[in-house]
């Protein structure tokens, strides 16, 4: 019975080593903290993708906005119905904006248009699509001042952004100046 005697206890353990359950107790902090890590990485390229697609929404709207007013402020002889609107141009040549499937769309005088919303790649998908800002029309006209109202949405992240532009065409003001109608 004696040689069984002379051996050490686990508790009486020399401290120099380690034991299973400090290994596991720092191999589970260490995974902890790598999902920590990755949790984090995931969340802020969230936040950059929505960042990137709240900017381009921002940035189609203040283009389409200042397109729109600088054609209309120098537009003559304007027809407006709620889904485009035809004027002549600066150059006295057909002009004018509409709306076809959700994107709002530059008529050329040459006849053919030039898209001014959606992330349209030439493969015909976009994210980016255009929805009526409440129950108004995307075009109307407000005694001489025409209007253009809609939401620019984001489909993938559902981010939206007002567009709305009140234009009164300077033909319009010139006219009522000089007591012509």
């Amino acid at each position: 019975m004696g040689k069984y005697t002379d051996l050490p206890s686990w508790r009486e353990r020399n401290k120099n080593g380690f034991l299973l359950t400090e290994t596991l107790m720092y191999t589970a902090a260490a995974l902890v903290m790598i999902v920590l890590f990755f949790s984090a990485v995931v969340q802020g390229t969230r936040l950059y993708v929505r960042a990137g697609a709240r900017h381009n929404l921002l940035r189609q709207a203040m283009a389409c906005e200042e397109i729109v007013y600088a054609d209309l402020r120098y537009a003559a002889d304007c027809r407006v119905t709620p889904s485009q609107i035809l004027f002549k141009n600066a150059a006295g040549e057909e002009s004018g904006y509409f709306i076809s499937g959700r994107h709002l769309y530059r008529r050329l005088n040459h006849g053919n248009r030039q898209p001014l919303t959606g992330n349209d790649n030439g493969e015909g998908y976009t994210n980016v699509y255009i929805a009526h800002y409440g129950k108004e029309p995307y075009f109307s006209a407000d005694g001489d001042t025409i209007c253009m109202q809609f939401v620019l949405v984001n489909g993938r992240t559902g981010d939206e952004q007002i567009c709305a532009v009140r234009a009164l065409p300077l033909a319009k003001i010139w006219r009522n100046d000089h007591g012509e109608t």
